[in-house]
């Protein structure tokens, strides 16, 4: 540490947010239909030194699910705490997040706790504990190169209902070389353990080689390519990702392959392949669209996206985004094809200096081979107000 006092800065936010869903589980039969209410109150700032620095980011958010048809209220609280330390020698960067979430309804699907382990499905009464610890450690080795240790522990734990608990554990390193001006090399090695209650461990080994380069002023790429093991098997994994700036849009290329255990251990193999076009229409009009193919083991999905804003002036944001999506999945008794078209117009508006709003509406259609059509729909409104405490 310095003799030279530190400097104190921080902001602190609230954020009152609330919503109607129209059947937010798309049932054909007994419609539910949710009010939400959100409060989240935050703080944000820095402490900075002549030689060290520390940020942080505190908030958490209290949510009230009333359903009209069931048996009401679902409370979630989220905390987020993190911070870097900067040193001459070496950069420490680490994050605490932690939520509980309480449900007393009917049943609940838990796509919000999906992990690369698998997901898991929640019944009735039943509080679920999250906590992910992580941190990284960056060396500048030399003028040329950068080393790198990094980990990430997470528990999720069930209490009432049949959920599994589980816990995932990894730690990797690696090594970041510019090769030159416009290229780095990073060879990388990580470990990683996923754990379920009820089940024995998954190890996963895996090494990777990356490439990243700056052809000239518009075109970039990046390249990984991964080799991972677990058990007696071995699959290559791989991350790519092309841009190109032209005179009039922007345009990106992304194909990964990515391998993951379930529940019982076994690697689920996952391709996907995505295109972003993005344009400037003016000076405050933006649009783009977007297609991505997902190619699992058991799913096949494509999506179709459109999206544009425009500034009406410095204080209102207006904008409208949609996409289809056809998806194709492979269940015991055949293929099942699935479609849904969504719709989101929005309005972003700074009433004041320091209060901000965003209304939204979300539109839902789908259509499932045998079962038919549903929608739903969401209206929300946020009121944020931020305040500069010093």
């Amino acid at each position: 540490m310095d003799g030279r006092a530190a400097e104190l800065s921080s902001t602190g936010r609230l954020t009152v947010q609330g919503s109607y869903e129209t059947n937010p589980e798309l049932l054909r039969r007994n419609e539910r239909h949710v009010a939400e209410k959100q409060l989240s109150p935050g703080l944000v700032g820095e402490l900075l030194g002549e030689t060290y620095g520390i940020d942080f980011d505190l908030g958490m958010s209290m949510v009230r699910t009333s359903d009209e048809t069931v048996t009401p209220d679902s409370l979630r609280y989220d905390t987020t705490v993190g911070g870097r330390v900067d040193a001459e020698l070496f950069r420490l960067t680490g994050s605490v997040d932690y939520s509980k979430q309480a449900f007393d309804n009917t049943e609940f699907n838990d796509d919000e706790l999906t992990t690369d382990a698998g997901s898991a499905s929640v019944s009735n009464n039943e509080t679920v504990d999250d906590i992910t610890l992580t941190s990284r450690l960056e060396h500048n080795w030399s003028e040329r190169s950068t080393v790198f240790l990094e980990d990430a522990y997470r528990v999720v734990s069930f209490t009432g209902g049949n959920s599994t608990d589980f816990t995932n554990v990894s730690l990797s390193s690696g090594l970041v070389y510019q090769w030159s001006e416009t290229l780095a090399v990073t060879p990388g090695f990580e470990v990683r353990r996923f754990d379920p209650a009820d089940n024995a461990p998954t190890d996963i080994v895996e090494g990777s080689l990356g490439f990243e380069q700056q052809l000239n002023d518009t075109t970039a790429y990046d390249v990984t390519i991964g080799m991972l093991k677990t058990g007696d098997e071995a699959q290559v994994t791989f991350d790519a990702t092309f841009e190109k700036l032209f005179q009039d849009y922007f345009l990106q290329l992304n194909g990964n392959r990515q391998l993951s255990p379930n529940d019982e251990g076994e690697l689920q193999d996952r391709r996907t392949f995505g295109l972003d076009i993005s344009r400037e229409l003016s000076d405050r009009t933006r649009a783009g669209i977007d297609a991505i193919w997902t190619k699992s083991e058991d799913l096949d999905s494509r999506r179709l996206g459109f999206n544009i804003s425009h500034d009406v002036n410095q204080d209102v944001l207006i904008g409208f985004s949609m996409d289809a999506v056809q998806s194709i999945s492979e269940n015991a008794v055949g293929d099942t094809k699935t479609m849904q078209y969504r719709a989101d117009p929005f309005v972003n508006w700074i009433v004041a200096e320091n209060l901000s709003a965003r209304l939204s509406y979300r539109e839902l259609w789908e259509d499932t081979d045998a079962l038919g059509s549903v929608n739903t729909r969401r209206v929300t409104l946020a009121v944020t107000y931020t305040k500069t405490l010093n």
